[in-house]
């Protein structure tokens, strides 16, 4: 084992090599700190007050999205949302939980009703007709340059 090692990992410092790396897994696979993220991971990721400052492109393209309802499945596999850090032992940069907190935080903005699918495994959101917005939101539809010929076309 000590011959793989030492050839596999020649480059690599010596913290860094497999020996040490079972003292690493054992604290980093603690379930309370993942507990903490995932409990934290929706809210945390996009508050309400700057989403449409901060991310009003990403804002646009889930509106722009084909259809009446999206699902925050096709959010994060479309990357319909911006990037967020990875959680720990992973590289997914749009994971299905930070899709949902998203749209979430787009229902909080007025831009649609938040469902669950019929397994109930994963929300969706459902876009609201232009006419029925109220004028506050469709401020936020100008400000995000988005018309309403372009979001009725959408929703065909």
């Amino acid at each position: 084992m000590n011959y793989i090692v030492d050839t596999k990992f020649a480059m690599m410092p010596l913290e860094e090599k497999l020996q040490d790396a079972p003292e690493l897994a054992l604290s980093t696979s603690a379930m309370p700190a993942n507990a903490e993220n995932s409990s934290q991971t929706p809210a945390s990721y996009f508050p309400q007050e700057t989403l449409t400052d901060l991310y009003g492109k990403y804002v646009k393209k889930v509106l722009l999205h084909k259809g009446t309802v999206v699902k925050a499945s096709e959010v994060s596999g479309r990357h319909l949302m911006p990037p967020v850090n990875p959680l720990p032992n992973t590289t997914n940069r749009y994971p299905t939980l930070a899709a949902e907190g998203f749209l979430k935080s787009m229902e909080s903005l007025g831009l649609g009703d938040i469902d669950r699918t019929a397994n109930s495994k994963s929300i969706l959101l459902r876009k609201r007709c232009l006419e029925g917005m109220p004028t506050e939101v469709k401020n936020k539809l100008r400000k995000i340059k988005l018309s309403g010929e372009e979001y009725e076309q959408s929703m065909e």
